[in-house]
């Protein structure tokens, strides 16, 4: 969604006439991943078993032939008996995704009515009107099932439960659009979030921080949803409250209030490192694991000297005793140690890589190298990335490891990169390297030099081709930078707030 929510951003079903255009088409992002968006909300528009009977006759219906996806929709609606094509088609022929405004009326029973709009939800200077999409809607009034409505006009009204109950109008996150809630609305889900169901949670911290970005919600709004968790643990909703808040933190950085928000963070997750601890507990999840790996990385990135010294603690016993160690919690310890090495450290891990007999394990131990803090370590990571010394099986690793230095050293690394730029891409087909260079250089780079001079660089090294890929890699660029010194007055003002001072 966040690819999609730019103005440059392109429809699933696109016109192709050479090979560039074809390599540009089958993005993961457009292509496959809003796809699958797409076919999941079909999936709980219409249920589950009738999906899998439309599937089921369109497999059977086409079986050695060619398919359109007017093929697709027709069976689906056949299995159904909801027009299917009229609701798939804006979402596969157009750019972009709506975002629903809700707008909440009481009766003098405390029963509910909504007042729903549509408008394209856009990264940068607000949404857009006009854009019109049949959208289907989930709407869960408290914890019942959620209700499905189809919201297929600019305006649309419906009832909605009680006022007093959390309100979800994407129930279960499996909804592609965003929600904008009114003020009252939003009050009530953010009293009521801790005992909200997960995928409704989710969905509204989704929502809520996507509105931030693009300047239609406060970060003081995101941040009390936020400090409303209690003491749920589901995994998915502190990833992305810890993604906010790593946004935030990094935004800050040489500001004079960096120290306070850094804080602020450690404070708001460190509880729930604490209780997940540093090893995997007897059938953990998948998705708990990477949380922990999450909060250990992002604590120490904010300072907290405790998580610090138990990482170098536990790296001084792995380097005695390879063993100590699980492959699962490799990459988390040495992206610590290596952030925070000093020159013995350094020397250690590099020593680990280039003796490693793992090819994963070596990555791991370069990659971490390319995290270091000290800006002369740094420099080593550059004569390292650019020499022999990295086998050739890991061909695409010196550019990962300048990629991952601009983090914390943006100049250094965006001058290597120029500087040594067909040896760090000589691992990237000459069709798709415009493409690779027009979007992730932008990405990368947007907060190494000014951006006039970023894109005068980039477009002197694409195709003319690859112009929309340029387009779409700088308003990511532009968006970001707009938004560091945005985040970081809305940070400042929210700590310094009396609602800050009264939690």
């Amino acid at each position: 969604m966040a690819a999609d929510a730019r103005a440059t951003s392109h429809a699933i079903e696109q016109h192709v006439t050479d090979e560039l255009q074809a390599a540009n088409s089958f993005d993961s992002d457009i292509t496959y991943s809003k796809g699958e968006a797409l076919l999941r909300m079909l999936e709980a528009y219409i249920g589950e078993d009738v999906f899998r009977q439309g599937i089921r006759s369109y497999i059977k219906s086409r079986a050695y032939s060619n398919a359109t996806a007017a093929d697709l929709w027709n069976a689906l609606r056949e299995s159904s008996g909801k027009n299917v094509p009229a609701v798939a088609a804006p979402w596969i022929e157009k750019p972009g995704f709506p975002l629903v405004s809700v707008s909440a009326a009481c009766d003098a029973s405390g029963n509910r009515s909504l007042t729903l709009r549509q408008k394209r939800f856009l990264l940068t200077d607000g949404s857009a009107t006009g854009a019109q999409w049949q959208v289907p809607l989930r709407i869960r009034s408290g914890t019942a099932a959620p209700r499905n409505v189809l919201l297929d006009t600019q305006e649309q009204k419906t009832a909605a439960g009680r006022c007093d109950e959390a309100l979800s109008i994407n129930a279960d996150a499996v909804g592609y659009y965003r929600v904008q809630y009114d003020a009252d609305t939003l009050a009530v889900n953010t009293r009521l979030f801790a005992g909200a169901v997960d995928g409704d949670r989710i969905a509204l911290l989704d929502d809520q921080w996507a509105l931030v970005g693009n300047g239609e919600a406060s970060l003081q709004d995101f941040l009390a949803l936020a400090s409303s968790m209690g003491t749920d643990r589901d995994a998915r909703a502190w990833q992305q409250i810890v993604r906010a808040l790593s946004s935030i933190e990094f935004a800050e950085r040489r500001s004079p209030g960096h120290q306070a928000f850094a804080a602020y963070a450690r404070a708001l997750i460190k509880p729930v490192a604490d209780e997940l601890g540093w090893d995997a507990a007897p059938q953990e999840t998948p998705n708990v694991g990477d949380l922990r790996d999450t909060l250990l990385r992002d604590l120490s990135s904010w300072g907290d000297q405790a998580t610090i010294d138990e990482a170098r603690r536990r790296f001084a016993a792995f380097v005695k005793d390879p063993h100590s160690m699980s492959a699962d919690a490799q990459t988390t310890l040495l992206t610590i140690v290596g952030q925070n090495a000093d020159a013995a450290t350094f020397a250690q891990l590099h020593e680990l890589a280039k003796g490693a007999k793992d090819d994963t394990f070596m990555e791991r131990c370069y990659v971490a190298l390319a995290r270091v803090r000290d800006p002369d370590l740094a420099r080593q990571v550059v004569q390292i990335a650019l020499s022999d010394e990295i086998p050739p099986q890991a061909n695409t690793l010196d550019l990962r490891l300048i990629l991952t230095l601009a983090r914390e050293h943006p100049r250094l690394s965006w001058d290597t990169y120029i500087g040594h730029q067909d040896q760090l891409l000589k691992s990237v087909s000459t069709e798709v390297r415009p493409l690779v260079i027009a979007e992730q250089t932008p990405a990368a780079y947007w907060d190494a030099l000014p951006l006039d001079q970023l894109e005068a660089w980039v477009r002197a090294n694409i195709p003319k081709g690859a112009s929309d890929n340029l387009a779409r890699g700088m308003e990511t660029a532009h968006h970001l930078a707009a938004q560091k010194p945005a985040l970081v007055k809305a940070a400042d003002g929210y700590l310094a707030s009396p609602t800050h001072a009264a939690r």
